[in-house]
């Protein structure tokens, strides 16, 4: 069989080549292997079938349901005859909401054979088609994709009624639309991993067209869905092993939208589900990178930036637009209602109070769609019930962790985001494998930048950049920066990118997007009480897909809760850095919302701005001779120094325009930069975190170095933190010095071998303890004191 399968694939890979030398035209037979997915021959099959109409119409009397059919009838009562007026040259006459009143006039006749608003609906939509503009319209592909998916409703729907007349009306004019939109009509163009063809190009407009049309032009399909099938469903099954979107927090659930819409349409219309179910998971995410803020953990770029956000951090108010129009609303609700997920229902619930709110633009959530999709049958579980803390593993590899699920205004939770970044998504991901963000009554350690306009000067110098980013820089002055023809860009050091973006499965895996390896990770606690979070990598691939400037770049990550109030948690980064030159630069990042403070190797970082609360304190033990500098400002003038990059401040376009007293972006103040004080070829950066209210004063916890030839760590607050400086896990006895003199402490040694370890505390020998082949990492309570651990 997998032999087979090679072949097949070698010959497809062949076709697709000899079809690259010419542009395709629907009448060519298509590249792909004929779809496995059949098509029912009856009507409808676009989203329901006959079979579903019982349940579909008992549904609407559920309380669930009832602001859903208020908005329906609504709809129905809207007397739009499909003629647009005509706005002049300049400006679009597309209107979202009317394309919905044509949609529910064709459901009400399929539903309930009401024939004069099935044939309303056939007219209104000739008219739609003879009058509709798009001028001026950004990413024209969407509301062009829009009405084409609006025709198939109604062709699908309405067939019974249809005139062969229509029938060729409907097919010519939606050609004529899908040949203006981006991915091409027959659909060839654009990547299979990320770009607008894994939106709703295909996955929702095509996939409709296509299906309502197949009695009359079946090759149709055979473009869409053998496109779909052979070249999208591989790299989705693949990623989605991660629990995550590599789009980020702006574009992840967006993205998520079209994988749902795509595996709804197939499975209504055969019962199959094409879709690994760890997609069922992926959306889990976004409950765990959510802060008590509602806003999300930055990650990517992020398309509400530059709005306002209006959130409800001293609101708590459900109806604001950042909350009501949100796209995990949208997705939640999609995703929820196929696996039957109370958590993700009530997530919808969340970000669509009591299911009166609709979507009409691009991304819709129509009221009926909400008639075709919710199932008020389904429960809904509060994510309270999910554990603390989440492995996000390969193709990614990253763990977010919390001390708890409140997310009222007052709420003490402390959340840290670590990355390690095994595999980038390239499109609107970032260069910022090993970042880390840490959250307490505000964002603390934050990102920074702006995302407005993609390949802006700001975007890819600065934001898109691994210096935006809690990360690592390492600087060759002789590396060159750029790739797709941008270029060159400034040198800042951090990760370097040969493509912005995959075309398929094979290119996203070939290592040119490789960017590290987790070497090993463990979270001990659950739903009720997390005791840490653990995660460490190999970053060496970040930095050298053009230069070999290192040799070696390892992160640790490891999340404390302290069960003290006053200081709830603690965070200790451990990075190794090895160069290939001694004279390249090497700095740690620390970017912050406010301007910090720095009293000789302490750093305070607030944000009180906006109701917050929150202050954090790191404390750099390693480099000894490290020297730290702020770099970053206020305003939105050139002076800032807010998104510097070799002596250029790299404004956002229009940033003069922005006020951010009204709005709550976090574009950020700047960064903290940490460097060796002199030149050499291994440096390690040792730097002990710890959070606290703002407006309460508290002496310094002070953070004593542990450190031999080869472990390093910090004695902080009753907690031993220890990590092996190396890459290998340790395997022989190693012996160090934790100081102090109190009874107990909590010890937590990482980067040992896996297996029960002998452990002797001052000439005493207590119970072994046992190494998980995946963590390599020790937790245990003992007294300070010379400690000797053999295996």
């Amino acid at each position: 069989m997998k032999k087979i399968m090679f072949i097949t694939g070698v010959l497809f890979l062949l076709a697709v080549s000899v079809y690259a030398e010419k542009e395709l035209t629907i009448t060519d037979k298509p590249p792909y292997p004929k779809p496995w997915i059949k098509v029912p021959d009856e009507h409808p099959r676009l989203l329901m079938r006959r079979s579903d109409f019982g349940v579909l119409e008992k549904n609407m009397d559920m309380e669930e349901m009832k602001n859903a059919v208020k908005e329906y009838k609504k709809l129905l009562e809207d007397n739009f005859d499909g003629n647009f007026p005509d706005l002049g040259p300049d400006e679009a006459n597309f209107d979202g909401r009317k394309l919905a009143v044509i949609e529910a006039r064709a459901f009400e006749y399929s539903l309930f054979n009401d024939k004069g608003e099935g044939r309303l609906a056939i007219s209104s939509m000739r008219n739609v088609l003879n009058t509709i503009t798009y001028h001026g319209m950004s990413d024209v592909s969407r509301p062009i994709g829009q009405t084409i998916f609006t025709v198939s409703e109604v062709y699908d729907w309405c067939y019974p009624l249809l005139t062969n007349e229509d029938k060729n009306f409907f097919i010519e004019k939606c050609q004529e639309l899908a040949k203006r939109m981006e991915i091409g009509w027959p659909p060839v163009h654009q990547g299979a991993v990320t770009s607008h063809a894994g939106e709703a190009q295909l996955m929702r407009d095509l996939f409709s067209f296509s299906i309502a049309v197949y009695d009359e032009r079946p090759e149709f399909y055979d473009w869409v869905m053998g496109r779909y099938l052979y070249e999208f469903i591989q790299p989705r099954d693949f990623w989605y092993q991660s629990f995550t979107h590599h789009q980020g927090d702006g574009y992840g659930a967006y993205r998520q939208i079209w994988d749902a819409w795509g595996q709804w349409i197939i499975y209504r219309m055969t019962g199959k589900k094409v879709l690994n179910p760890n997609f069922g998971m992926a959306i889990r995410n976004w409950i765990y990178t959510r802060r008590p803020d509602g806003q999300l953990f930055r990650e990517g770029d992020c398309t509400l930036e530059n709005r306002n956000r209006e959130v409800f951090w001293g609101k708590n108010d459900p109806n604001t637009p950042y909350r009501r129009q949100h796209h995990i609303g949208t997705a939640t609700l999609l995703i929820g209602n196929f696996y039957r997920d109370p958590v993700l229902k009530n997530e919808a619930l969340f970000y669509n109070n009591r299911f009166k709110d609709f979507v009409y633009t691009n991304a819709t959530r129509t009221p009926v769609q909400f008639l075709l999709f919710n199932d008020p049958t389904i429960g809904m579980a509060s994510n309270k019930t999910l554990p603390l803390a989440r492995y996000n593993p390969s193709p990614y590899g990253g763990i977010v962790a919390r001390t708890g699920w409140d997310n009222s205004l007052t709420s003490n939770d402390v959340i840290a985001f670590m990355k390690i970044g095994e595999l980038s998504g390239g499109n609107h991901n970032h260069l910022d494998a090993g970042n880390f963000q840490i959250f307490y009554k505000g964002i603390l350690a934050s990102e920074s930048g702006y995302y407005k306009g993609y390949n802006s000067a700001h975007c890819l110098n600065y934001s898109k950049a691994t210096i935006a980013h809690n990360c690592l820089l390492i600087k060759d002055p002789d590396e060159i920066f750029g790739y797709d023809g941008k270029g060159p860009l400034e040198n800042d050091g951090g990760q370097n990118q040969l493509k912005s973006e995959a075309k398929n499965y094979e290119e996203w895996t070939s290592g040119t997007f490789d960017r590290g390896k987790v070497l090993a990770h463990q979270i001990v606690g659950d739903a009720k009480k997390l005791q840490l979070a653990y995660i460490k990598g190999d970053l060496t691939k970040a930095y050298t897909q053009r230069v070999n400037k290192v040799s070696e770049v390892l992160r640790s990550m490891l999340f404390v809760p302290t069960e003290n109030k006053n200081f709830p948690a603690i965070f200790v980064v451990m990075d190794k850095v090895v160069s290939t030159n001694p004279n390249f630069e090497k700095t740690f990042l620390l970017h912050c919302q406010e301007e910090p403070s720095i009293d000789g190797r302490t750093t305070t970082i607030k944000r009180v701005k906006f109701g917050y609360n929150g202050m954090l304190v790191n404390q750099t033990l390693l480099p000894h001779d490290a020297r730290l500098k702020m770099i970053g400002g206020t305003g939105n003038s050139a002076s800032s120094n807010r998104f510097l990059v070799n002596g250029t401040n790299y404004l956002p376009d229009n940033f003069e325009k922005y006020d951010e007293e009204k709005k709550e972006g976090e574009f950020g103040w700047g960064r903290i930069e940490i460097q060796p004080g002199v030149s050499r070829d291994t440096d390690y950066f040792l730097n002990v975190m710890y959070v606290k209210d703002a407006d309460k004063p508290a002496p310094l916890q002070p953070a004593e170095l542990i450190e031999t030839d080869r472990i390093a760590g910090v004695k902080q607050m009753g907690q031993a933190l220890i990590f092996a400086k190396d890459r290998d896990k340790i395997k022989d006895e190693i012996a160090f010095t934790i100081p102090g003199n109190e009874n107990k402490i909590r010890v937590i040694i990482a980067g040992l071998a896996p297996g029960k370890w002998k452990i002797e505390v001052n000439g005493k020998s207590m119970k072994s303890v046992e190494a998980t082949e995946e963590g390599g990492l020790l937790n245990f309570t003992a007294s300070p004191g010379t400690y000797k651990l053999k295996l």
